[in-house]
């Protein structure tokens, strides 16, 4: 057989054409016949996107610019024989890539644990027989068994089906699954309404098929979708790129201030030796080292944080664009709402009833005009919801954890049919019991042609009689033709126009409202047809029409208020769904993504935009709120064109047809519960709980991930500068070395380090979630931590100007460095506090309300006092003892540093309030 026999529309097709085209038969293969086609087709299996092995992940740890600048400087170091601040360095550099590797190594472990175990059988027919083979041993012509539960593991078209209903969200997008048919379907249908066709990684809810194989591995669908995410990559992450643009300043810093110090030390007739002393202090003193380690902690303690939240983070680089989020493209089902089927109303006889309690819940309550009632003492109420649990297949499972004692329900069938299931549990009424007293003689599984289910049902009554009737479920303008009678105000009544445009007005209603309506009609059988014991479909006929019941996929609780958190923190939310556009429009309004009638102007299906050329997208890219009905293709061009406008762009998805704009996405956030595993290979963060609320609380983390990123780096840079000044303040003024680059690599390491890991952990100041996203091309260093960085940097100049001039003038070198080495590290301590809030006064923000930076503040003030007073600490520091009376005025003097800064708060950020307590 030739492989381009599979490009064919099977769809298009009979069943039979396509067994000849396939050359196979209802008997199947034979084996030799199949071990033939797998060397012509392959293997059924998708190739494995490549795993970076763990040494590469360790060694990607170095991949960046501020990591070589380090290194460079370790090597100048152990050039110029200065070993220990080389070793120091390298150890540094060490240090941040073990810590980076550990974080990822973890993450991916956590990822791996959500992939759920999948069968890895399937029963086929081989030369006439029943066998059970592996799923990577199918190929195109093989005839496949299905039955409620499988996993499907090839493209298939339809020969038989019994009752067959498939979920094919993953693959589709669509929420409610899709019953199977073995007629051939126009040619131009798309993929979502192709009803006599399975795909891979779908899922048989309920009934059985015989299905003949059209693709297996990279041919079906999936793999199609599948090996375009792998042949695409992300490139370098915005995160990456920022801390490049860093190095990039930090290593112009170096440089020009090495060869303007070592300038300004030749012009002063310093010694060759001196001048290369200079030279590396210098160098040493424009490059933090500590940041690095820093700026992977603050990363790790996000991704930590995030984790909590229950959002994975696959690689730390990840958490910092979460920050510049301004646009989230969501998916509707199982994100926005809960994935599971719930019956809201039931409208009956002129009145409706509301129930309460959503999901898998037995419990809720009847209400009816404000007041609860107790349905079974309403017999019309009691005979829908008896109805409504037996006259199909589905059921539920209660199961009992021994050791917690906990009880966890198992549905078993369609949706829509267990929300009926627990419509009656509500009321006290379990299937099992009712079938005790309502035999079902025979049903009528749904059919594509008559779009309606039945049962026949014998229910015992007082005493040894009983009774038959028929049950219908189906859609309403499917059951109308077939009643006689409709309930009303407790009396059956022939059908009028009058009564029939009131139940035809609730319905519509309830369809406008994005209710899926299920009609339910019943006749009951006379004496002398009691003994009737089978139906079919014309003796579905001179029916009663009972009512409806209204059921939806419920909203999850948390949601709108999650999207008012977004509407205020300057995010817009897009709705994108395979569902219709009245569904999608219904949990629209629900969750306050859509509150005008004018809003339906930015609701759009696929088919009123598939054709859009690339101004009209653009426009329609601007405004948009929800699309219904969505192709991957869209999804996609819409990110695209996001992306194009300077919008950073998370997108979430679970399905195969999510993985390409999950990868095109800045941010692409896959489910970890219903997720496939194509999604979660192609996104950078997965929600274990797949609920939108938790990617709020990740962009949240995100936003305030940045702002520790920014604060950390410029408590760093704030050394570096500082350093960088005094060193050529003192050679102006003729004095040597301020500070000996041994005592500068301890100051930026160990005092900037235990301090700049604690403000890493620095929370929100609850205002991360109420003003606009940062910008996408927003700097870790922008002008208004400059102005910072200039402020402190001048204080701490003046401070070990005014300390240490004199006695290094005066040749008590040892002395007046160890003042100046006291002094810059007392003033960055303070600036910790400082640095806690960008903008905030520290009397608001609090000054003992964060315990890790009181910890590392007291850590730093320790080890300085060590490395000062321990003698061969202070031997190979070049430190003397320092007295009582040097702190009383370094303490003072440095706390200028506190003065000044809230100076500055006062006048640039008042008009803002953020003075004020209740932003704090």
């Amino acid at each position: 057989m030739d492989k381009s026999v599979l490009q064919k529309d099977f769809h298009s097709l009979a069943a039979s054409e396509v067994m000849q085209l396939l050359e196979t038969s209802i008997y199947g293969l034979s084996a030799p016949e199949a071990k033939v086609r797998q060397e012509i087709f392959g293997a059924n299996i998708l190739p494995e996107e490549k795993k970076v092995s763990k040494l590469l992940m360790f060694f990607s740890q170095f991949n960046s610019l501020l990591v070589y600048l380090l290194l460079a400087a370790a090597a100048l170091s152990f050039y110029f024989d200065h070993l220990v601040d080389a070793i120091v360095i390298f150890v540094v550099v060490l240090f941040n890539a073990i810590f980076g590797f550990v974080q990822e190594y973890r993450s991916e472990k956590a990822i791996a644990a959500l992939k759920k175990l999948v069968k890895d059988t399937i029963r086929i027919i081989r030369a006439g027989q029943q066998i059970e083979v592996d799923i990577a041993e199918l190929v195109p012509g093989d005839v496949m068994l299905i039955a409620e539960g499988d996993k499907i593991p090839a493209d298939g078209r339809v020969i038989e089906a019994k009752n067959l209903l498939v979920n094919e969200a993953s693959l589709t997008g669509e929420s409610m699954p899709q019953r199977k048919i073995i007629e051939p379907v126009k040619i131009k249908t798309i993929l979502q309404e192709r009803e006599n066709m399975v795909y891979s990684g779908t899922v048989v809810v309920s009934g059985e098929g015989k299905i003949v194989i059209t693709a297996t591995g990279v041919d079906t669908e999936l793999g199609k979708i599948a090996i375009q995410v792998q042949s695409s990559s992300r490139g370098k992450s915005h995160f990456m790129d920022k801390v490049d643009q860093l190095g990039k300043q930090l290593a112009i810093l170096a440089i020009v201030g090495s060869l303007l110090v070592v300038l300004i030390g030749w012009f002063n007739n310093f010694t060759w030796f001196d001048l290369l002393l200079f030279g590396i202090a210098s160098a040493v003193s424009g490059i933090p080292e500590g940041l690095p380690v820093v700026l992977v902690v603050v990363l790790a303690i996000g991704v930590q944080r995030m984790a909590k939240r229950r959002a994975i983070v696959k690689h730390l680089a990840s958490v910092e664009p979460l920050g510049m989020v301004d646009v989230i493209c969501t998916d509707k089902t199982g994100t926005l709402t809960k994935n599971i089927m719930t019956v809201t109303n039931i409208f009956y006889g002129g009145k409706t009833v509301a129930l309460t309690g959503t999901g898998y819940k037995l419990q809720g309550d009847f209400w009816f005009d404000g007041a609860k009632i107790v349905p079974l003492t309403d017999p019309w109420l009691s005979r829908m919801l008896i109805a409504g649990s037996i006259v199909h297949h589905s059921s539920l499972v209660l199961k009992t954890d021994e050791e917690n004692k906990d009880e966890t329900i198992e549905v078993v069938g369609d949706p829509t049919e267990v929300a009926l299931l627990i419509a009656a549990h509500k009321a006290g009424l379990s299937k099992e019991q009712l079938l005790i007293d309502n035999k079902v003689v025979d049903n009528l599984p749904f059919s594509s042609d008559y779009k309606f289910q039945a049962a026949l049902v014998s229910s015992k009554l007082t005493g040894n009689s009983e009774e038959k009737n028929i049950y219908a479920i189906g859609a309403l303008e499917t059951l109308l033709p077939r009643c006689k009678k409709v309930l009303w105000q407790g009396e059956e009544k022939k059908i009028s126009d009058e009564l029939l445009n009131e139940y035809k007005k609730n319905h519509k209603k309830l369809a406008q409202e994005g209710y899926r309506i299920i009609a339910m009609a019943y006749r009951q059988i006379n004496e002398e047809k009691n003994k009737l014991n089978e139906i079919n479909h014309d003796d579905v006929t001179g029916l009663t029409l009972l009512g409806l019941f209204a059921i939806i996929d419920p909203p999850r609780e948390e949601v709108k208020a999650a999207i008012e958190l977004c509407q205020r923190a300057g995010i817009r939310v897009v709705m994108i769904t395979g569902d219709n556009i009245d569904t999608a429009l219904a949990i629209g309004k629900q969750i306050g993504l859509i509150d005008k009638k004018s809003d339906r102007n930015y609701v759009y299906t696929d088919l009123e935009i598939v054709d859009y050329n690339d101004k009209q997208f653009s426009e329609l890219a601007k405004n948009v709120k929800i699309l219904a009905r969505v192709s991957p293709t869209t999804k996609m061009r819409l990110v695209k064109e996001l992306q194009a406008a300077g919008h950073t762009v998370a997108m979430t998805g679970d399905g195969v047809n999510d993985a390409p704009a999950l990868q095109q996405a800045d941010i692409g956030v896959a489910m970890g519960k219903v997720g496939t595993d194509v999604a979660r290979e192609a996104a950078e963060i997965v929600l274990t709980d797949d609920n939108f609320a938790s990617l709020v609380s990740a962009v949240e983390e995100g936003r305030a991930v940045f702002n520790n990123v920014r604060r950390t780096s410029a408590f760093l840079v704030t050394t570096n500068v500082a350093e960088f000044l005094t060193l050529i303040v003192m050679l102006l003024l003729g004095v040597g070395m301020p500070l000996l680059p041994i005592q500068i690599l301890w100051l930026n390491l160990v005092t900037d380090g235990f301090a700049g890991i604690s403000l890493a952990t620095e929370k929100t100041h609850g205002d991360v979630l109420h003003r606009a996203p940062f910008p996408r091309n927003t700097k870790i260093l922008n002008k208004e931590v400059f102005d910072l960085i200039f402020i402190v940097g001048v204080l701490m100049v003046m401070c070990a100007v005014v300390i240490g001039y004199p006695l290094l003038k005066a040749g008590l070198y040892e002395y007046g460095r160890s003042l100046i080495f006291a002094s810059m590290s007392l003033l960055q301590l303070w600036n910790v506090y400082n640095l806690r809030s960008m903008n905030k006064s520290v009397w608001r923000v609090g000054w003992f309300n964060n315990k890790y930076i009181n910890f590392g503040v007291l850590a730093s003030l320790v080890l300085m006092l060590v490395v000062l007073y321990v003698p061969f600490l202070q031997k190979a520091f070049s430190f003397v003892s320092l007295t009582v009376k040097d702190w009383l005025i370094i303490i003072p003097l440095t706390f200028s540093v506190i003065v000044g800064v809230e100076i500055y708060k006062y006048f640039k950020f008042y008009d803002k309030r953020l003075f004020k307590k209740s932003d704090a």
